[in-house]
């Protein structure tokens, strides 16, 4: 492959980057060329001639992946509007990371590789960061929708925390998409038990999980005050019961990544962090139940877990919304 060749190559890849993009290339000999790399293990083609450098794009979360493709998509396709859980990428919402294997637009025709239309009637967009979408409330809507309860609460929870939404004022624009599509009540429903306290996913997951088992429904992210050290820890939830306080906490290493990344700091760091803060809870003669996120999605592990401390579960406490049919 000549220099100029290459050059050029490094010129469209570093441009598109920069922009949040794939690279494309009008110049057949280019693509070609692209196409070397590729089976070389030097680029990547996420999507049929659109190219990335591989270490580039083995670092992206799968998220951000996505982006990058729907970014992408959307200026080869400028009237293209994408929505259900493609839209919520674009707007920073969480999605079940099994969702985002596809990009979701609005339209009539046939799947197009792992591009599916959903032929959506009377939609409203808007454009963000360069992306048409479908509105929020009506994102919120469909995810909702196709998610069940558990995915869609997290869903809700980040549109709630990441816009920083009035719940009044929100559910009242959520209602008036929902007339118009099946089970609008049940995203409604889901709506109510909304929480824009729940830092991520998996603590908006792992409090579905407890609402469907009836357990007493937690304060989030409580502020606690240590005398020692002279700081101010919080945690993911919190029950204050008559024996005592029960502080809850999600645990994962990739929490433990995201908050290293977060403040700049070693995972090993923010491991010892966190085990100093739960020291200095129990000090205080809190129970601290610990969990993963595979103990929430598994269900009886987490349930166990907090029984054990006492936390209460009462049969019928919470009504459980009910998706009725599809649609």
């Amino acid at each position: 492959m000549s220099r100029a060749n290459i050059e050029r190559i490094n010129e469209i890849l570093t441009a598109a980057s920069s922009d949040g993009r794939l690279a494309t290339c009008q110049d057949k000999n280019l693509r070609r060329a692209c196409g070397r790399l590729v089976k070389s293990g030097k680029l990547v083609m996420p999507y049929q001639g659109m190219f990335a450098e591989k270490a580039r794009w083995d670092e992206l979360e799968m998220r951000q992946q996505a982006k990058c493709i729907i970014k992408s998509l959307a200026a080869a396709h400028p009237s293209w509007i994408f929505c259900c859980h493609s839209a919520a990428v674009v707007y920073g919402l969480e999605v079940s990371a099994s969702k985002l294997r596809h990009v979701h637009v609005v339209g009539t025709r046939e799947p197009c590789g792992i591009v599916y239309f959903h032929n959506t009637k009377h939609v409203e967009a808007e454009l963000v960061d360069g992306v048409l979408v479908t509105t929020l409330e009506r994102t919120v809507c469909d995810c909702v929708r196709s998610n069940g309860f558990r995915y869609g609460l997290a869903t809700v929870d980040s549109a709630l925390r990441a816009f920083q939404l009035d719940p009044d004022e929100f559910r009242a624009r959520l209602e008036t998409v929902c007339k118009a599509v099946n089970n609008g009540q049940f995203v409604l429903d889901v709506f109510d038990y909304g929480d824009g306290r729940s830092e991520n996913g998996g603590e908006s997951y792992a409090r579905a999980v407890m609402i469907e088992n009836g357990v007493q429904l937690p304060n989030l992210q409580v502020e606690l005050y240590d005398e020692v050290d002279k700081k101010t820890y919080r945690i993911d939830y919190g029950w204050q019961l008559k024996k005592g306080y029960v502080a809850g906490e999600l645990d994962g290493a990739e929490k433990y990544k995201s908050i290293a990344k977060d403040r700049g700091m070693s995972v090993v760091d923010v491991i010892r962090e966190e085990r100093r803060r739960e020291s200095r809870c129990r000090n205080k003669g809190m129970l601290f139940a610990r969990f993963t996120f595979a103990q929430a999605v598994a269900g009886r592990p987490l349930l166990s877990i907090l029984d054990a401390c006492g936390v209460p579960r009462v049969e019928g406490a919470n009504a459980i919304p009910i998706m009725r049919g599809t649609g």
